[in-house]
């Protein structure tokens, strides 16, 4: 992932074995952003069922292409979604998935265990739709990280014209491995084109120790 990210990660990394969720209006940006290094540095990575996620986005957030295999299902009932997502884990370390409609616990077991046993991550792009009144989206998934993602400014738009520069966003982090809700603005990107911190970052809680993959995937 960018060096700038590697501070909203607990392990400052991304953990095999791991379920991560994205929220938000900027959540496919933060989740490409997280797994750039990780193809960049030889991790295969697979999209599943995320068919408006922009090729050219992913590149200019430095995702490698030629490492990126998509899997182009709808995956509407969540057995079959369960199913793409462990055979993808079978061939690829990093997996990005658009959420199904419904996860069951005995599900949710089989697909952690399916992770731990092939070294894969899991990110999970929640429903930018779903009402607020639902459960918190890391809960619904039993999430290591659940990450919030909302735009804060865009830069370059001056009444109504323009070229968009920069993007602030502001990340609320939460889930298992996070004692307590912490926050965080970054620049996706900034106007230089470089993702960094906004404002310093809170101090993040410490982790269980689990082991963690580099700065990439490994």
């Amino acid at each position: 992932m960018a060096g700038a990210l590697v501070d909203l990660f607990a392990e400052r990394a991304l953990v095999r074995g791991q379920i991560i969720t994205y929220s938000g209006d900027a959540a496919r940006s933060l989740a490409l952003a997280s797994v750039a290094r990780a193809t960049a540095d030889g991790s295969w990575l697979a999209l599943v069922a995320v068919g408006d996620l922009g090729v050219e986005a992913a590149v200019e957030l430095g995702v490698d292409l030629t490492r990126t295999i998509v899997v182009d299902t709808r995956c509407a009932d969540h057995r079959r979604w369960v199913d793409v997502v462990g055979t993808a884990a079978d061939g690829c370390e990093v997996i990005i998935a658009a959420a199904p409609p419904q996860l069951s616990e005995r599900a949710l077991r089989w697909l952690r265990q399916r992770l731990r046993s092939r070294g894969a991550v899991l990110l999970v792009l929640a429903d930018r739709d779903r009402p607020a009144r639902d459960r918190p989206v890391p809960d619904r998934y039993g999430a290591d990280l659940g990450f919030d993602v909302r735009t804060s400014q865009w830069v370059g738009i001056e009444r109504g014209a323009g070229t968009l520069q920069a993007r602030r966003v502001e990340v609320s982090i939460t889930g298992r491995r996070v004692h307590r809700m912490r926050t965080a603005a970054y620049w996706l990107p900034g106007p230089d084109g470089v993702i960094a911190p906004a404002d310093p970052l809170v101090v993040a809680s410490e982790s269980d120790g689990s082991s963690t993959i580099a700065s990439g995937v490994s």
